[in-house]
């Protein structure tokens, strides 16, 4: 590991701890998610190239890190948020780019009426791209990208950005019962079979060990990380495009 990706790491657990101590201090619903899952999985701790860490939070938290941690969460595409998933910081008023942050995954309820309509629908992809453009850095093609972010405003000037909570609203605007359980994320349809949970899965917490800490995920964790992953999740794989950043660094490399 060098020496950028394992101080990036301490920053990280640093974070971390801070946010356990509010979920545990106030019973609030969280699990590891995604690399930082998997890593847990294999060897109860990070994945030794990756600087970022996912995890899953419900509506309840969400709401109540808005309202108690303001200055921990930023989820607004004006506070460099360009995608519907907020990140949890020390202090949002010192983040910048190369700071450590959490990427927190909102689970809504909805239908799959609703979540096929956020997928496919072109005015929600309108809103998601303009979201995505509304950035002062981009780390690959940057001489396009500020064209793009250009003409994304000129051109969708009607269109409001997409937000985490417009996100979660429109997947909630229905009138028939809320029965499927899904991962607030971009509006892809190649996204939607990953990230739809069964609802016994979110009522089924346990708690596993991860970088010396208890912590808790939801229960099925292997049939989950197959449907994130494949089947051949416990085989570790690296090649030149594996490091990850996080979401807003997304094009970095």
């Amino acid at each position: 590991m060098d020496v950028k990706t394992k101080n990036k790491q301490k920053e990280l657990l640093k974070i971390f701890d801070e946010f356990l101590l509010i979920c545990n201090k106030n019973n609030l619903f969280y699990s590891l998610a995604y690399g930082t899952l998997l890593g847990a999985y294999r060897k109860e701790k990070m994945i030794e190239w990756d600087e970022d860490m996912d995890l899953l939070i419900d509506e309840k938290t969400y709401d109540f890190l808005k309202i108690n941690h303001p200055d921990n969460i930023i989820y607004k595409p004006e506070e460099n948020n360009p995608y519907p998933i907020p990140k949890f910081v020390i202090k949002k008023d010192e983040f910048n780019i190369d700071a450590a942050s959490i990427d927190l995954f909102v689970i809504t309820k909805s239908t799959m009426k609703q979540l096929n309509k956020y997928c496919n629908s072109p005015f929600i992809k309108i809103r998601a791209f303009k979201a995505s453009m509304n950035r002062n850095v981009f780390f690959k093609y940057k001489k396009l990208s500020k064209v793009l972010s250009f003409l994304c405003n000129l051109f969708f000037f009607w269109s409001k950005k997409l937000t985490t909570d417009e996100a979660i609203k429109y997947l909630n605007r229905t009138k028939q019962e809320k029965d499927t359980y899904f991962i607030t994320c971009w509006p892809k349809n190649s996204y939607k079979k990953q990230n739809i949970l069964h609802n016994e899965k979110i009522n089924e917490l346990k708690v596993i060990t991860f970088e010396n800490r208890s912590v808790k995920c939801i229960g099925n964790v292997e049939e989950l990380l197959e449907q994130w992953y494949g089947k051949d999740f416990r085989v570790e794989k690296k090649d030149n495009k594996t490091k990850f950043y996080g979401y807003y660094e997304l094009w970095k490399k």
